[in-house]
């Protein structure tokens, strides 16, 4: 789709994030997790996908 720049326009407003992911987005989520204040979450799974989830 990267070669399509149509359909990557089409794609991000699509997401409510106007937005592609970056390293960063998974890394605050994995610090939490393996930190203190993830250590009662068990079991769940947490999207982190700028809200896509939420409008489809």
């Amino acid at each position: 789709m990267s070669s399509d720049q149509e359909a990557l326009e089409e794609q991000l407003q699509s997401t409510p994030m106007k937005r592609w992911g970056e390293a960063t987005d998974i890394a605050g989520v994995a610090i939490m997790l393996a930190s203190q204040a993830g250590e009662f979450i068990t079991g769940q799974i947490i999207p982190v996908d700028g809200g896509t989830t939420l409008v489809n």
